[in-house]
């Protein structure tokens, strides 16, 4: 009896480790994430959507579909750029993933808001399984700044007593056109002006100042003496209005009319070359020309470099006894610039401290301008391509695969898959699996490809899908998928199965009869079949009147039979070449040629018809006979007399 219960036991155990066993096996379950789920308005957006396989059964077949959202009156407010928003996945095994890279627009209208993008899973496991995923995006609000109109007067000191030249400028640094836009400009103080605008009202109006648009104004500006010595505001009144709204401002520009016109030092500062290249060490000169009427001593130049920009081989310290006026120096400088900095312009000071030649200690801060162009690095792009976009059902197709490199860097590991959607295509002698070790830019390579087409598959269209992965420049791993449209076209093969001509014998110049047996021995119907009859070796067609067969299905007899006439020919066999026209299972038209051999056998019962000549000579020769006979008679007689 304790043995019956030992055993009972253990027989329980073993069941429920089953059972937990069974229990703890769970069917597919496919998660959903994108890479990012800030989408910026007005832009291409490129992220990647990932489908994991978090169960622990595999998921076959896999449809993935995407929906983006639409605005409230129907509009797009995103577009999935190259693609239909359908894929197509074999399989997915317990903790496999696979990623598929999106191009998504998002309209400016979608700014500020969230949106639920909708993802429709359909997958086989013991039967059809569909599923309805949403993700949630946000789109952030849009930067509008409008326009921005900064003004700026050129030079803004002037000399007392005398008509000066100066330049009003207007740029627009926002990021919308500005639009009718009016600049008054009024002289400063009240009733009679130290300050007198010369042959112009101050007033000037344009129809638009797009953006970085810069206008300059010429201007011409009187100052009396006693303006000597002081310094002004000049009030610009300007109006105008963009796409936010109207904008009346008041901007002050200084002018300084100094009290001495005592000799002065005026440095002139440029700098060549003024790009740099990022990553390197390079070589600048800073050209420092004295234009004014003083001599410039004691002179202490000091130079400060921002991050990003190395002074190599000095200081950024010069001391120059001297630069006389009409004198210009050189100062070479050595700069390292870091790759961080490409795509950067810099606005770099230069401190200058010197004695003019009354003995005064100034400084002047100066700047020079530096600019880093962006360095874009090297991308590899993977081109694919076949040399025909369709098949022929029933056949055995050969076409070529293309891989070509069209970037400027080089793709390295490079793994190619061939996914073919419908069974009845069949790739042969490969797996669909290539694998190429490198491609540089420019170069590609070419796989050759067999490809079966059914019967029966006949008018498909399908696609292509090649899935790509490689390894950059940069040793980062890249993905794409390339769709290719194939078309499958059935084949029309119409031959000649025999003919027959009636009567068996003719007669030269009399109506006769062929009768042409065809067949269709290829696999599709040949839609709306036509006979053109045509003339050839001394057989004429009664009628050249097309003959319609309508459709000739695949292995199906047909016959049509055309009236033709003879002249000047022998028994024999001859050859008639017949046209006929056709449309497919595409409904493309062709032509081709029927080569119908015809067996000719001539009537040999003629009835041979005297001619006139013939039948005079026939009755007049016997006459002349018996004519002859009666005078030789006659003679005869009268000899014997």
């Amino acid at each position: 009896m304790l043995k019956t219960k030992t055993i009972f036991l253990i027989l329980i155990i073993i069941l429920s480790l089953n059972i937990n066993t069974v229990l703890s096996y769970s069917p597919p379950n496919l998660s959903l994430s994108f890479d990012k789920i800030i989408l910026i308005p007005g832009k291409d957006n490129q992220l990647y959507l990932t489908i994991k396989n978090i169960g622990d059964a595999t998921a076959l077949q896999i449809w993935i579909s995407i929906s983006l959202p639409s605005s409230a009156t129907g509009g797009a407010l995103m577009i999935l750029n190259g693609s239909d928003g359908r894929w197509y996945i074999d399989s997915l095994a317990s903790s496999e993933s696979y990623s598929i890279p999106l191009d998504i627009y998002v309209s400016p209208s979608a700014a500020g808001n969230i949106y639920q993008i909708t993802i429709t899973l359909s997958y086989q496991y013991y039967g059809s399984k569909t599923e309805t995923r949403s993700i949630g995006v946000y789109v952030p609000p849009l930067e509008i700044q409008g326009a921005i109109l900064s003004l700026s007067l050129s030079p803004y000191e002037i000399d007392f007593g005398k008509n000066n030249n100066l330049t009003l400028k207007i740029k627009n640094i926002g990021d919308a056109d500005a639009k009718q836009v009016s600049i008054v400009l009024n002289m400063p103080g009240a009733g009679m002006s130290p300050l007198s605008l010369v042959n112009s009202d101050g007033k000037w109006y344009f129809d638009t100042i797009k953006v970085n648009e810069e206008i300059e104004i010429p201007i011409t500006i009187y100052a009396s003496v006693s303006s000597a010595g002081q310094t002004y505001q000049l009030p610009i009144t300007i109006s105008y209005s963009d796409y936010i709204k109207s904008k009346t401002e008041t901007k002050y520009l200084t002018l300084i009319v100094p009290s001495s016109t005592s000799p002065l030092v005026d440095f002139e500062i440029n700098v060549n070359p003024q790009d740099l290249n990022a990553g390197e060490l390079n070589k600048i000169h800073i050209y420092l020309y004295n234009k004014g009427d003083s001599d410039a001593s004691y002179v202490q130049i000091l130079l400060n470099m921002p991050s990003g920009l190395v002074l190599k081989e000095s200081d950024g310290h010069w001391s120059i006894d001297k630069i006389k006026s009409g004198e210009s120096i050189d100062l070479e400088v050595n700069i390292y610039v870091s790759p961080l900095a490409s795509g950067n312009t810099y606005q770099i000071p230069i401190i200058i401290t010197y004695y003019d030649s009354l003995l005064r200690m100034k400084q002047e801060t100066r700047y020079i301008s530096l600019n880093v162009p962006t360095v874009y690095s090297k991308q590899a792009v993977i081109d694919i391509s076949l040399n025909k976009n369709e098949l022929k059902s029933g056949e055995i197709n050969n076409l070529n695969l293309t891989i070509k490199n069209e970037g400027n860097g080089i793709a390295k590991s490079i793994f190619i898959s061939l996914t073919i959607p419908i069974q009845s295509v069949i790739l042969l002698d490969s797996d669909g699996n290539w694998y190429i070790d490198e491609l540089k830019p420019g170069e590609s390579i070419t796989i050759p490809l067999k490809l079966f087409a059914s019967p029966s598959s006949s008018g498909l269209l399908t696609t292509f899908t090649f899935s790509i992965s490689y390894i950059d420049t940069n040793l980062k791993s890249k993905q794409q998928v390339s769709n290719i449209g194939m078309i499958i076209r059935g084949v029309v093969d119409i031959i000649v199965l025999d003919s027959s001509v009636f009567p068996s014998q003719i007669t030269i110049g009399k109506p006769f009869s062929i009768t042409v047996s065809i067949i269709n021995l290829g696999t599709t119907t040949a839609q709306s079949v036509m006979i053109y009859p045509s003339e050839s070796n001394g057989l004429k067609p009664v009628s050249y009147d097309k003959i319609f067969l309508g459709d000739l299905s695949v292995n199906t007899p047909s016959s049509f039979t055309i009236s033709y006439y003879a002249t000047n020919i022998t028994s024999g066999r001859y050859v008639l070449n017949l046209e006929y026209t056709y449309k497919d299972n595409l409904g493309q038209s062709f032509k081709g040629i029927l080569n119908v051999p015809v067996n000719i056998l001539i009537s040999t019962n003629t009835t041979q018809v005297k001619t006139s000549s013939e039948f005079s000579f026939n009755i007049i020769y016997p006459i002349i006979i018996i004519i002859i006979v009666i005078a030789l008679v006659v003679i005869l007689r009268k000899l014997r007399k």
